[in-house]
């Protein structure tokens, strides 16, 4: 094998366990898992002392799932398809200047309901509620709330249907 490809996987072994550790720590930190709940090791976790994520959900490879000062709840038995991102903070952009400090960041709630799926690449944004067995389409960006057992997707997400409800 070439240099170059052993360097590449090299590279990647390196990755997967930082983000492996990631994980753990999050847990160290307090983030909340419930039982039979499988995490991708690339998935990524920030303020994890204020994620919840409930019971046989399935979050998918490289989510990137970011609280701030307020919590993030994921209920049970959701699926969060790859490069999903589930964002509980923005900066304030109300100001001449815009930073990346803390302080100057708007945290709000983001509530994913029980057993809703969340397409590959979807972007939940800060303040949203997702009810029980909503469908978002892949790649799309939720700015809003959206109703139980609907199907949204676009950007921004918008409803386009109702499922079934059981």
């Amino acid at each position: 094998m070439s240099k170059l490809i052993i360097a590449v996987q090299h590279l990647i072994s390196l990755i997967r366990v930082s983000c492996r550790e990631s994980f753990l720590m999050a847990k160290k930190k307090g983030m909340v898992v419930g039982a039979d709940t499988s995490i991708h090791p690339t998935a990524m976790f920030y303020q994890a002392q204020n994620i919840r994520i409930g019971r046989q959900c399935y979050i998918g490879a490289y989510c990137n799932i970011r609280a701030l000062h307020e919590e993030i709840i994921i209920g049970d038995t959701c699926l969060l398809g790859q490069f999903v991102s589930v964002i509980g903070a923005n900066h304030v952009i109300d100001r001449a200047e815009i930073t990346d400090r803390e302080e100057d960041h708007v945290s709000k709630k983001v509530v994913i309901g029980n057993n809703v799926w969340i397409g590959a690449h979807a972007v939940i944004l800060p303040g949203v509620t997702i009810g029980d067995g909503a469908v978002v389409g892949a790649g799309s960006v939720v700015t809003k709330d959206i109703p139980a057992y609907s199907v949204c997707v676009g950007v921004p997400a918008n409803v386009i249907r109702t499922r079934v409800r059981e």
